[in-house]
């Protein structure tokens, strides 16, 4: 029994990495092939759609906090000056090789995808912003969720039979879900700006409704 738990969770763990590393490079060959002026209209038009939704004043505090994490992790950490390093071919580490020589016959490619990461990163950590406001704005409807499958996993203990292992499994593979959904939300490229609004608030609504129905069938046998 175990070491079916234990081969179980292993697979679940490979299923995340892979997904992961499906997605960050797929992010990565949609950077490269996209011209960054149509990139940058994409991102600028989620943010535009943003902006109209949410008013000046929400606005303005998740405008500031993007801004902030994007000069905080990805410029004054060093991320963009190894990005730069690494796919500049005019570098000195790239002159005599390295991961730009590969494409030494078209340079716009490299550029392309420097210039990209910038955009990429910015709505990584808007889309971050954006799931913190919401979260905030969502926290006592979750947190309500949450008591009420506890509450409701304390009330079946005194039940004969009333915590559901099977019902347990299920809602797990649904917190499964929500991660990976989470992955989606901050790598997926801007195709619907009208969905990246109230995405972040589903998404915590779903998360909580996953913990809460996870808790309340929790069972010692699973």
């Amino acid at each position: 029994m175990a070491t079916a738990i234990t081969d179980a969770n292993v697979s679940r763990t490979y299923i995340v990495h892979i997904i992961l590393s499906l997605s960050l490079l797929v992010s990565a060959v949609f950077m490269m092939l996209q011209d960054t002026p149509d990139y940058k209209r994409s991102i600028q038009g989620e943010m535009h759609t943003v902006k109209l939704s949410l008013g000046d004043t929400p606005w303005n505090i998740v405008e500031r906090k993007t801004n902030r994490r994007f000069k905080e992790h990805f410029y004054d950490n060093g991320v963009y000056e190894w990005i730069y390093s690494t796919f500049n071919p005019n570098t000195k580490d790239n002159e005599k090789g390295g991961v730009a020589a590969v494409y030494k016959e078209d340079d716009m490619v490299l550029y392309r995808f420097i210039d990209n990461s910038q955009l990429f990163a910015y709505q990584v950590f808007f889309r971050l912003s954006m799931l913190e406001y919401w979260a905030a704005l969502t926290l006592p409807m979750g947190i309500a969720m949450i008591l009420t499958g506890y509450y409701t996993w304390r009330r079946k203990m005194y039940q004969l039979g009333g915590a559901s292992t099977g019902r347990g499994r299920i809602y797990l593979k649904v917190l499964w879900f929500v991660f990976i959904s989470f992955l989606s939300l901050l790598l997926a490229p801007s195709f619907l700006a009208s969905a990246s609004v109230y995405a972040p608030a589903i998404f915590v609504l779903v998360a909580s409704f996953a913990v809460s129905q996870y808790i309340a069938n929790f069972s010692k046998l699973f």
